[in-house]
């Protein structure tokens, strides 16, 4: 109850552009409650187009009670970022934001984001267990109420955040990739790679 009262009064200060979002990342990450180097990239990605903040908000916490391995999540609807104390991923800031410059992706490229994803998971029900087989498979059909189970699955270890949670919809493949291409890590591989790199080259010019 505390956690949707604080989102509702976040989203009602409407607190929002790139000089918010850089203040309080330079001071996140001076006190240690963020990883510099996930600070960094998200300065870096602010500062080359300062534009994807001008709508967006910022929130920097103690992680949820009760999901207390959360990283970060973005709020669609109040456009809120929020990252949580702690976090040593470097990518989860630009993971986050880049949910957010989905909205303004073109639709070529969204199509082509959506088939890779398909074709990522049909190859990964491939190689998974029968149990992990079964979860994957309802990713993929985007079963309605399969979303609680899921999320148990990566908490108990049945599914690996680092190799599936990519699959657990289209969007989430576009931030766990779209980071990874950001920070260096070119082994994401894909025909919508090209594609995706040159709106990312673009967008930050």
């Amino acid at each position: 109850v505390k956690e949707l009262k604080e989102d509702k009064r976040i989203s009602a200060e409407r607190v929002r552009g790139a000089d918010m979002l850089r203040e309080k990342l330079i001071r996140a990450r001076r006190k240690g409650d963020l990883d510099a180097e996930q600070a960094g990239l998200a300065l870096w990605l602010i500062d080359k187009n300062p534009a994807l903040a001008d709508d967006l908000s910022l929130s920097i916490r103690k992680p949820y009670p009760f999901d207390p391995e959360a990283a970060g999540v973005y709020l669609p609807l109040p456009r809120i970022v929020r990252l949580f104390k702690g976090d040593a991923n470097p990518a989860t800031a630009v993971h986050e934001i880049l949910h957010h410059t989905e909205r303004m992706m073109p639709i070529g490229v969204k199509s082509g984001i959506r088939r890779a994803w398909a074709s990522a998971l049909t190859r990964e029900l491939k190689n998974a267990n029968p149990e992990q087989a079964a979860l994957l498979q309802k990713m993929l059909n985007r079963e309605k109420g399969a979303s609680k189970e899921i999320t148990k699955a990566f908490k108990d270890g049945v599914l690996d955040r680092s190799q599936h949670y990519q699959f657990v919809n289209p969007s989430e493949f576009w931030a766990v990739n779209g980071s990874r291409i950001l920070s260096g890590r070119y082994e994401v591989k894909g025909n919508w790679v090209g594609a995706a790199k040159q709106w990312i080259a673009e967008f930050i010019q």
